[in-house]
């Protein structure tokens, strides 16, 4: 037996008999919707989620409106860009939200739309935090993928935005790995489309059982060795200029490109000409970005505002 409000009977006394647990007010309709729905097929789905959310399994953990004794009278619906463009802001709210009005404009010879219209306008609460994270994390990774992709298109171009390092910065390889980059032209390639460059004329040896500056340069063949990095791409230079960030992406990029199944010279120049017919072909070019860029950021994006 139950109570209307969905809680069993014999739980609803107990909890009436010890204000301890006070029963608490009837929770708010939610909706359990699948973010399978909201992200195109063609990007990465770690490259534009929410670059502060470190626990990504909250969203998809979400209790059920029926779950909570509530029966759900919500309908999916997904916003258009068009939709944000006519929404009407009414205010803030509590100093983390801006509540919005959105008028429906259902289109009925659009037949594409998986969900269906709206019963009237919708109060929409935009999370300025997450909105502000999202419009700067777009920015950023826009600008640096036209700009590899202006790179895929002349060698000798400056596409990425450079900041050149003077001196040049050390990063410790193994010798395997410095032997690929300095024979493989096109793994320096990959590297130069992204804005890194490095100095390999010359190579300093290091001892791994000695981590202090007098290890570097030591001539015996023990399996490490230095390379020079003299250009880092500008828009996460002050990040990868911090500990290990900038070896970790270097050797991190190298495995992945160890690894790369896909025709990426050919891709990269389709996507290259889709520019002028689709303001996001820019998205198509992340599925080559390291993956250490990526996540330096979204971490910029998320604390580039404190």
């Amino acid at each position: 037996m139950t109570t209307k409000s969905g809680v069993p009977h014999w739980l609803q006394k107990a909890l009436q008999a010890n204000r301890t647990f006070n029963i608490a007010e009837v929770s708010v309709p939610r909706l359990h919707s699948s973010s399978s729905c909201f992200l195109q097929d063609s990007v990465p789905r770690h490259s534009l989620a929410d670059p502060c959310d470190t626990h990504p399994a909250r969203s998809q953990q979400a209790p059920r409106a029926d779950v909570l004794g509530v029966t759900p009278d919500l309908n999916q619906h997904r916003f258009e860009k068009q939709d944000l463009g006519r929404a009407k802001v009414i205010n803030q709210v509590d100093r983390k939200f801006i509540a919005c009005l959105i008028e429906d404009h259902y289109d009925a010879q659009d037949s594409s739309s998986l969900y269906p219209p709206r019963d009237g306008p919708a109060l929409v609460l935009i999370d300025q935090h997450a909105a502000d994270e999202r419009v700067r994390v777009e920015r950023f990774l826009k600008d640096l993928c036209i700009g590899y992709l202006a790179n895929r298109e002349d060698t000798q171009g400056t596409g990425v935005r450079l900041r050149e390092l003077s001196p040049s910065r050390p990063v410790l390889l193994t010798l395997h790995e410095a032997q690929r980059l300095k024979e493989s032209r096109a793994i320096q390639e990959s590297f130069r489309q992204w804005g890194f460059g490095f100095e390999l004329s010359h190579q300093e040896h290091a001892n791994p059982d000695d981590s202090s500056e007098e290890g570097f340069g030591a001539e015996d063949d023990t399996g490490y060795t230095q390379v020079w990095v003299k250009s880092i791409p500008e828009v996460v230079s002050d990040k990868l200029l911090i500990g290990d960030e900038l070896r970790d992406l270097v050797k991190g990029f190298m495995g992945q490109l160890a690894t790369q199944t896909l025709p990426m010279s050919q891709a990269a120049a389709s996507a290259k000409e889709d520019e002028n017919r689709d303001e996001f072909c820019w998205l198509k070019a992340l599925r080559w970005c390291p993956r250490e860029l990526l996540e330096l950021i979204n971490s910029k994006a998320c604390r580039g505002t404190y």
